[in-house]
């Protein structure tokens, strides 16, 4: 018995540490990543008694960490944790995770996240958007009724892709403020429908705001696009129902609608343009519609420079050309601001990935 209790401890002990490996496998170093985007920019809020003004702009430029690590080939957990840089005005050496972040599992199954995290109905418009943080950006227009916003604590479900149709679903907790909440009174809601086959992308979405801006606000939001050759085409279409939760009257509900073309004339120039505009249902049919034009000049797969020009006509609803995803931004709460101006913006910039 003596003699073979001597080779079972070390043999007990040995099994341990190679069960204990399988079990504490190693983790990949994350990936770290980012977006240099900086431009020069003419604006003219079109206020009387204000000129033209030049400016620098960083456009949702940022910084992030990202990575994932497979525990079987059901279960893999991934994260992401991603900051603005305020690469032009050093924002006070302001630096938060305040972009996409989360933690979360994936598999067969689909993925689900937890975390700060753009919403099912807001990445519809990105996906549509040409001119995305810059001069001219469809949230300009399209932003103005709270559903391209970043929803905080919130819980994420992206469905496996099937026969060419995802399901994505988002809850806030608390979508308007950071930490907990007691009496859930501003949860909000998300979730699309989204069918991709070759070529063509098109998508429904549903959100509700309970409490934005002590409203209680639902959307429906539609999107598609269609790439063909040197060719794609944009389609977008948002309504916002409000209800005061006040008792106050109503405000007014919206209508918001756009259309994008973009043409790839040769192999690194991309000619673009589009047009959105929103409708107020109120006694005065308010309205803004924006109009852009701009060239990409592809460098290099990571590296673009580029030239637009925007302007927005309003009538009775003012909205800036510059005020989406950007650091140089026109002030609409200025009491100078009349609602029937025409401001514009030339920018010249440059978008650098890695």
């Amino acid at each position: 018995m003596y003699k073979k209790s001597t080779w079972v401890a070390p043999l007990l002990v040995s099994s341990l540490f190679v069960s204990g490996g399988a079990v504490a496998q190693q983790v990949a170093p994350p990936t770290v990543y980012g977006l240099l985007h900086v431009s020069l920019d003419q604006i003219d809020s079109d206020i009387e008694g204000d000129s033209a003004a030049f400016n620098t702009s960083t456009n949702t430029s940022r910084l992030g960490v990202k990575g994932s690590h497979s525990f079987d080939p059901q279960l893999k957990a991934i994260y992401q944790a991603e900051a603005t840089l305020y690469a032009t005005d050093g924002a006070d050496g302001k630096f938060t995770f305040d972009r996409d972040t989360f933690f979360g599992f994936q598999g067969d199954w689909g993925s689900l996240r937890v975390g700060n995290m753009n919403s099912p109905t807001k990445l519809l418009r990105i996906r549509t958007d040409l001119f995305t943080s810059q001069v001219g950006a469809a949230g300009n227009i399209t932003g103005t009724d709270g559903q391209d916003n970043w929803r905080r604590n919130s819980v994420f479900y992206t469905s496996p892709e099937y026969y060419g149709v995802t399901a994505r679903l988002q809850y806030s907790a608390n979508s308007e403020d950071t930490g907990g909440t007691q009496d859930a009174q501003a949860p909000a809601y998300s979730a699309s429908l989204e069918y991709n086959q070759g070529g063509f992308w098109a998508a429904l979405a549903y959100d509700e705001n309970k409490e934005l801006n002590n409203n209680n606000v639902k959307a429906y939001r539609a999107a598609a696009k269609y790439d063909w050759d040197a060719v794609s085409i944009r389609a977008f279409y948002n309504h916002a129902h409000k209800s005061s939760l006040s008792g106050a009257p109503s405000p007014a509900n919206s209508d918001t609608y756009g259309l994008g073309l973009r043409y790839l004339a040769t192999a690194k120039v991309a000619l673009k343009t589009q047009v959105h505009q929103v409708r107020r249902d109120n006694d005065a049919k308010d309205k803004a519609t924006q109009y852009a034009v701009g060239a990409d000049y592809l460098y290099a797969p990571n590296l673009t420079f580029y030239v637009n020009y925007a302007q927005v006509d309003a009538d009775g609803l003012y909205r800036a050309p510059t005020n989406a995803g950007r650091s140089a931004q026109i002030d609409l709460k200025n009491p100078k601001i009349q609602n029937d101006e025409s401001p514009y913006a030339v920018s010249v910039g440059t978008i650098f990935k890695f």
